[in-house]
């Protein structure tokens, strides 16, 4: 592909890892981007640059702060998704504490977790409340820009400043995720996906989804900096007839003993119907699970999600799971039969599936809890809180 070739001859040694640092957090907070966290998706990087002198060669005044990393240097250089591990898997708070203690890295990406989180730490410390986070991507497939994110209300309202599909769960299916692990620790923090890897195309959505962020945040003002009507415009444009909301209802994991090799011809929101082949492995024919939105079918050598499927969401329900959290009205789900809070974590509930059967999934969802996971009999489902207790000190 032409576009490949562009934007891999575009890119560069990939040497430090502050792309960019601008202006102060003051009053306006810290708009903190994570680019290339994959080694095989630069696009994030090039976009970054963009705007970084953009804003130097304009002499924008900043009421804020805009900083970007690069996520995984090693690999970018080698122009791969990773070196020895995925970087963007090893973001567990118990295992970033224990890399930490042990000071010792044992791989190439726990050496960039030790540098990346040496950036991380003064920004946690006295910015939390008031950070935003954007982590950008690209994919394997051809396909429309979009967002993820954990479902908070906080998070909605920078995710959905953007006009990009919003993908709901994607997180919360994935363990490890850096999206995860900061908002987990009290940023808002919205993932996007720009395009596919080497088009040009997808360098110019994130670039736009930088520039309207900044404006979301109050940074600039879009009265004065013409890039960014110009961002709103080409993402109107790149998303046209494409679903507002798309919650993920089945991830199709994979290992590297699969074999596992998509269909040709597929792409993010193509519509497939249940038990449709869409791969191949080891043991034959992978047919969809159910019908709806096919999203990141992989097509590429590295990674461990196979696909992910999802059904549209009406707007209807977004307000109806607003006015109910607003309102918060969340305790009442231990009130239906086979429900009860765990005693392991007070802020998760566990389910009995042979006794909460009807719509259970659906209407903790509108609560939030995206998150579900076995244990023994039980369903554990757990949600991001809008603002997470802070630690004791």
């Amino acid at each position: 592909m032409n576009g490949v070739t562009s934007v891999m001859e575009e890119t560069r040694a990939y040497e430090r890892r502050v792309v960019g640092d601008l202006g102060t957090a003051g009053a306006g907070g810290t708009l903190l981007v994570c680019c290339g966290i994959h080694g095989n998706e630069p696009a994030g990087v090039l976009a970054s640059r963009r705007v970084f002198e953009r804003l130097g060669k304009d002499g924008v005044e900043m009421a804020g702060r805009f900083i970007a990393i690069a996520g995984n240097l090693a690999a970018l250089n080698e122009r791969r998704r990773f070196v020895d591990r995925d970087l963007n898997r090893m973001w567990m708070r118990e295992d970033v504490a224990a890399v930490r203690r042990s000071g010792r890295p044992s791989c190439s990406e726990e050496r960039e977790l030790l540098e990346i989180h040496a950036v991380l730490d003064p920004l946690l410390e006295t910015e939390v409340e008031r950070l935003v986070f954007l982590d950008l991507h690209s994919a394997s497939a051809e396909g429309p820009p979009f967002c993820c994110l954990g479902d908070t209300l906080p998070n909605r309202k920078i995710a959905f400043a953007l006009g990009l599909p919003a993908i709901l769960g994607l997180e919360e299916t994935i363990d490890g995720g850096l999206l995860e692990y900061l908002n987990n620790r009290g940023c808002r923090a919205v993932g996007i996906e720009g395009g596919q890897h080497g088009d040009p195309r997808t360098v110019d959505r994130l670039e736009a989804a930088i520039w309207i962020t900044l404006a979301t945040m109050g940074f600039v003002d879009e009265r004065e900096v013409e890039a960014v009507p110009a961002a709103r415009q080409l993402l109107v444009e790149a998303v046209r007839g494409v679903p507002r909301v798309v919650e993920i209802l089945v991830r199709h994991s994979i290992s590297e003993e699969d074999a596992f090799r998509m269909e040709p011809g597929f792409g993010n929101f193509h519509q497939v119907e249940a038990d449709q082949v869409l791969a191949r492995d080891r043991g034959g024919e992978v047919r969809a699970e159910l019908g709806g939105r096919l999203l990141l079918p992989l097509y590429q050598g590295q990674g461990n999600d196979g696909y992910f499927l999802g059904r549209d969401v009406l707007p209807f329900w977004l307000g109806v799971s607003r006015w109910l959290r607003r309102l918060r009205l969340q305790w009442t789900l231990r009130l239906l039969p086979g429900v009860s809070r765990d005693p392991h974590d007070p802020s998760a509930l566990l389910v009995d599936p042979r006794i909460a059967r009807f719509q259970v999934t659906n209407l903790f969802h509108l609560f939030g809890y995206r998150r579900c996971r076995p244990r023994d009999e039980h369903l554990v489902f757990t949600r991001r809180l809008d603002r997470p207790p802070r630690p004791v000190r």
